[in-house]
């Protein structure tokens, strides 16, 4: 990532503060931490995913409906070759929700 740790770093302090995200200890790294959002920061992201549905179905509008679904694809690729490196990313998505934990 191109910034500077102590910003990195600092980025998650303020939503861990305001109770959506909560941080803890990386279970094989004991210099890096991991985070995860809390039940109210699982509700605020529906409601927000919900919110921006017609940006992504404007954004999304260029492409045929398989492409999008490739590109979901590809993006998840991606992610999980960054946790493979050992970068804390995202998980399995479904194709339009990450983290489809609905």
């Amino acid at each position: 990532m191109a910034s500077d740790p102590s910003t990195v770093r600092a980025m998650p302090v303020l939503p861990e503060k305001r109770g959506p995200v909560v941080r803890g200890t990386h279970p094989t790294d004991a210099r890096g931490r991991r985070s995860a959002l809390t039940t109210e920061g699982k509700r605020t992201f529906r409601r927000l995913w919900t919110a921006g549905e017609s940006i992504r179905q404007q954004r999304l509008g260029v492409l045929q409906p398989d492409e999008a679904d490739t590109l979901a694809e590809l993006l998840v690729q991606v992610a999980e070759s960054l946790t493979a490196d050992g970068v804390s990313g995202g998980g399995s998505a479904s194709s339009h929700y990450p983290g489809d934990e609905r």
